[in-house]
């Protein structure tokens, strides 16, 4: 075993010793034969485990009769020098660059320094300007304010005498004739009485006038007999009299009135008969009821 050669390049002499093809290998070891082949070249990106890499190799070398522990030693040097010369490239552009990066950095540094302390200056300058002129504004304002509240009371003090008297007011005969005349509002109070009680009076005659023009009823049944009577769609009565009984309402109506058995009822109004004629060949009979 040359100690030169990758553990892929041992791999696949081995297998070309034992007279193997990839595909035969890969159907052995339950891989696709794209990875048998980035074993054989030392290819390990399509394997992202480190764990499962080691397994595949040693069932590789098993099965070309190889000794696994030396093929997973040789890997693992193998890796560690790749791994070494990939960080070596890569630090070598980044270790040159650098020192471009700093000066770069510094120069801008400069620049911002020379062109922006210039502006900060002026930016400064105007803002001061500006809030030293609103603090006169509201200085003036205030004074201003001061001095018209100041005149103000000086004015009212300089007219208030002229206002104030201490002469006693008289009173004129015509401020004094404005009375209220007391015995004429009672008399009107009592003339507006009268009307009230004759409308009182009136009122309780037409009452009494109303309550005397109520209609009485009265159903006497002789015999068996339904009866239903309605009156502004409220349902007064519904329901069947036996014989002797009898039904009395009041009211001006109207009423609708549905008798069953016309025969058997007789009906009075105000203590008068009412007539009770049903149709022909029927002893039914609707009939309305009113004080008219």
């Amino acid at each position: 075993m040359s100690e030169m050669q990758s553990p892929g390049e041992l791999l696949a002499e081995a297998r070309n010793r034992a007279g193997l093809s990839v595909e035969s290998v890969a159907q052995d070891l339950k891989m696709t034969v794209t990875k048998i082949k980035a074993i054989e070249q030392d290819n390990y990106a399509p394997f992202p485990a480190d764990t499962y890499l080691k397994g595949y190799l040693r069932n590789y070398a098993r099965l070309v009769n190889l000794d696994e522990i030396e093929i997973i030693d040789l890997y693992l040097a193998f890796r560690s020098d790749d791994t070494a010369a990939s960080l070596e490239s890569v630090d070598e552009p980044t270790s040159s660059k650098r020192p471009w990066l700093l000066l770069l950095l510094l120069i801008a540094l400069v620049v911002a320094y020379v062109f922006g302390l210039p502006l900060w200056k002026d930016y400064m300058a105007q803002t001061s300007s500006q809030d030293a002129v609103n603090a006169s504004d509201a200085s003036v304002g205030v004074i201003d304010e001061a001095d018209s509240v100041e005149q103000a009371q000086v004015d009212a003090k300089v007219e208030s005498p002229t206002e104030i008297s201490d002469e006693p007011r008289l009173v004129e005969d015509s401020e004094l004739a404005v009375v209220v005349d007391e015995p004429e509002v009672d008399l009107v109070l009592e003339q507006n009485e009268v009307p009230l009680a004759a409308e009182s009076e009136e009122s309780v005659a037409v009452a009494s006038e109303a309550q005397e023009t109520v209609n009485q009823y009265v159903f006497t049944f002789e015999d068996n007999c339904w009866l239903k009577v309605v009156s502004n769609g409220k349902q007064i009565v519904a329901k069947e009299f036996v014989k002797g009984e009898s039904f009395n309402m009041d009211g001006d109506g109207p009423f609708s009135v549905r008798i069953g058995n016309v025969n058997a009822v007789t009906l009075s109004q105000n203590g008068e008969p009412v007539t009770l004629t049903p149709r022909k060949n029927s002893t039914v009979l609707n009939l309305t009821l009113s004080s008219n």
